[in-house]
């Protein structure tokens, strides 16, 4: 097989790895919510605290959703570094002579 190709897939396989293996947990300032995130974005845990239910429902949904977002958000920084990464490599096998 092609040299070149199995150091390409082996990249990509690597990429995807990685961003499936992200997590990230994000708190409020309070610390009443915190949000678990992975690296598609995806909530994967939600703590709240005592704190949290003192502000009423609205509040608290209002919050989850600016904290989720703010998850998010870290993850998708995650997710461009690595993909600016994954470029870079892949330019250097494309530029790699033979």
């Amino acid at each position: 097989m092609n040299p070149r190709l199995d150091e390409q897939r082996d990249l990509t396989v690597a990429l995807n790895e990685q961003i499936a293996s992200l997590s990230v947990t994000v708190s409020a300032p309070d610390g009443s919510v915190s949000v678990q995130v992975n690296g598609w974005g995806a909530i994967t845990g939600l703590e709240l605290g005592d704190r949290a239910y003192r502000r009423g429902a609205e509040a608290l949904a209002v919050q989850i959703v600016d904290v989720a977002q703010a998850a998010a958000k870290v993850v998708a920084e995650r997710q461009a570094f690595l993909l600016n990464e994954f470029a870079e490599r892949a330019a250097r096998l494309r530029d790699k002579p033979e």
